[in-house]
């Protein structure tokens, strides 16, 4: 799959706020962990990154995940350009990988929203997605998010 790489980074760093900061080479890494990188644009308009259970990812979300389920994808982040939200990029994101897990065998969907500071556009989309919550967490960094699941 092609993807502009930098214009993903730009794009996360835009959102950092919801998604987290990372470096250039830390994004660059994460994408080569990744089971799934799925983009619009080659990546300039909205990029979705997935991991899979056994990935070697140091995260507290996914370590979180890691130790209540297995046969799932975890949604580290997804990102659409501020200027094309709205438009059903996030949701086509969302099937692909659906498709994408379901294909490798893999039995659900997860990913968490931050609810302090507060996302209520994500918890509503994912909800329409079909997710449900299962868990809470207070992150060292001083978010509290909620885990959410979405079985295939």
């Amino acid at each position: 799959m092609q993807y502009d790489l930098n214009a993903m980074w730009c794009l996360n760093q835009e959102s950092a706020a919801e998604t987290s900061s990372l470096t250039l080479e830390a994004f660059e890494l994460l994408t080569r962990k990744a089971l799934h990188v799925g983009v619009v644009a080659n990546g300039t308009t909205g990029f979705l990154i997935a991991l899979g259970p056994d990935a070697d990812y140091d995260n507290e979300n996914y370590h979180w995940l890691c130790r209540r389920y297995d046969q799932f994808v975890y949604i580290d982040r997804v990102v659409v350009a501020t200027v094309a939200r709205r438009q059903g990029i996030a949701a086509r994101l969302y099937a692909e990988l659906a498709i994408a897990a379901r294909t490798a065998g893999h039995r659900h969907l997860a990913c968490e929203v931050n609810i302090a500071p507060p996302n209520p556009s994500s918890e509503a989309f994912h909800v329409r997605q079909g997710f449900a919550p299962v868990g809470l967490a207070q992150l060292k960094n001083g978010k509290r998010v909620q885990y959410w699941l979405r079985d295939l």
